[in-house]
């Protein structure tokens, strides 16, 4: 419980500045949805998956890690 506290009040503290800004209209990967961004996000979720599987994949069972590995499905 105290992980989860600690989490949010970071999330919090990295949202909250720019909460209700209006230049994040002009940022690409926050635009509607279309092949554009599906590429684009793709592309971001391929170089951080890794990363982040490498440290706090062993909190998870192996077949949940395989499936953040596998080939996005969009």
């Amino acid at each position: 419980m105290q992980e989860t506290a600690l989490a949010t009040e970071q999330a919090v503290g990295l949202h909250a500045p720019r909460w209700g800004d209006p230049s994040l209209a002009e940022i690409s990967a926050l635009q509607p949805s279309g092949p554009e961004r599906a590429e684009l996000l793709e592309q971001y979720y391929r170089g951080l998956v890794s990363p982040c599987i490498d440290r706090l994949g062993h909190r998870f069972d192996a077949d949940v890690t395989a499936r953040w590995r596998a080939s996005p499905k969009w």
